[in-house]
């Protein structure tokens, strides 16, 4: 994206701003953005998300991300900066991973998961090339969406579930 967008300005490197030596962390904490051309699927993915918690910005593709992430080709400056983008790979104007690209010109500190109705061994092998962290193949289990947002933006192990067993004068609760 950084050259197709930016054809005759200087290099994406040359054009992001010097970072300090131990700059502030950019994400916000539960802002997820959503990226899907497909109304029904975008509503969805939104929905799940916003039931775990997350605050969710849902837009329908890269013209309208790139407007609310603020991202400009000169300085690389992005005006909101999510703790995750879900980008379909397919989408209007341009593609997920053409929008990972141009991520990557502004800010590496954004995960981005990408999901695709066309999964391709080529597909999957760029995607990751190019820093995404994930990619789901259509249709997939909302769960597995889910597990991979989790383990994204919380790393941590999640607690082992509880079991209930007869001690005898009552229940208790133990790891399962």
């Amino acid at each position: 994206m950084c050259e197709h967008h930016g054809a005759g300005l200087p290099s994406a490197a040359a054009r992001l701003r010097p970072r300090d030596e131990h700059p502030a962390p950019l994400r916000y904490e539960r802002t997820i953005l959503v990226i899907e051309d497909d109304e029904e699927m975008r509503k969805l993915v939104a929905r799940v998300l916003e039931r775990d918690g997350y605050e969710v910005v849902a837009v329908a593709d890269g013209d309208q991300a790139l407007d609310w992430l603020g991202l400009c080709l000169f300085d690389g400056s992005l005006v909101h900066v999510p703790a995750l983008i879900v980008s379909d790979i397919r989408l209007p104007q341009f593609s997920g991973l053409e929008l990972l690209e141009g991520m990557l010109c502004a800010t590496t500190d954004v995960p981005i998961i990408l999901i695709t109705a066309f999964p391709s061994e080529e597909t999957y092998a760029e995607a990751l090339e190019l820093g995404a962290v994930r990619v789901l193949a259509k249709p997939f289990e909302l769960e597995t969406l889910r597990l991979a947002v989790h383990a994204v933006l919380d790393p941590r192990p999640a607690p082992p579930a509880l079991t209930l067993r007869d001690r005898g004068a009552g229940w208790t609760k133990l790891p399962a």
